[in-house]
């Protein structure tokens, strides 16, 4: 709560959970309560990654998802643990077996590499996957958005454009934005 007071002393205009692991560790309940309470406390909106590619799934009407993951199995079991709870059917989630401290080894290069690979993997290994997700903020994923669109014809969320489009698009604060994939362009 000291974080949270003071991001309300700053005058924050919107609260972000960060993270899907942090959001996936806590699960989704505890997750849609601190939302609630941190609101109902400070009057200052709240979101959370997961929570954000809940509500962008269900805008585009979409339930099947891929996820092209790097986490390791604990962490990717919490994840769609989360999802499903949120109504969506999780078909299949890739896996590295990474941890937080890998990621955070990793060089730029290597992120962006990561971020592609396990993308396409999740797009051509479930291909009833309506669409794909690559969550994961270290992987420097957003610019998978474009290609696997392009590749797969399937629209594809990161952690970053869930919450753009939740926190900025939908509620009209920002126009719709060319070129970063259909959610954020506002395209069904």
């Amino acid at each position: 709560w000291n974080c949270i007071d003071t991001l309300a002393k700053e005058r924050a205009q919107i609260i972000i959970l960060g993270g899907a692991p942090v959001s996936a560790a806590l699960g989704r309940q505890r997750v849609v309560d601190l939302l609630r309470e941190t609101t109902a406390k400070t009057g200052i909106p709240t979101d959370a990654p997961l929570e954000a590619l809940i509500a962008a799934m269900k805008r585009l009407g979409l339930t099947k998802l891929a996820v092209g993951s790097r986490w390791a199995d604990p962490v990717n079991n919490a994840i769609k643990r989360y999802l499903e709870a949120g109504g969506i059917d999780v078909v299949g989630i890739t896996k590295r077996n990474q941890w937080a401290s890998d990621s955070f080894a990793m060089t730029m290069e290597q992120g962006l590499e990561m971020a592609l690979d396990v993308g396409r993997e999740a797009a051509k290994t479930w291909p009833e996957a309506e669409a794909i997700s690559v969550p994961g903020g270290a992987a420097m994923s957003l610019h998978v958005i474009p290609a696997i669109e392009e590749e797969y014809g399937k629209p594809v969320f990161t952690n970053m454009s869930a919450e753009v489009w939740n926190d900025l698009v939908r509620p009209g604060i920002i126009p719709p934005v060319q070129g970063w994939g259909r959610l954020l362009a506002g395209m069904k």
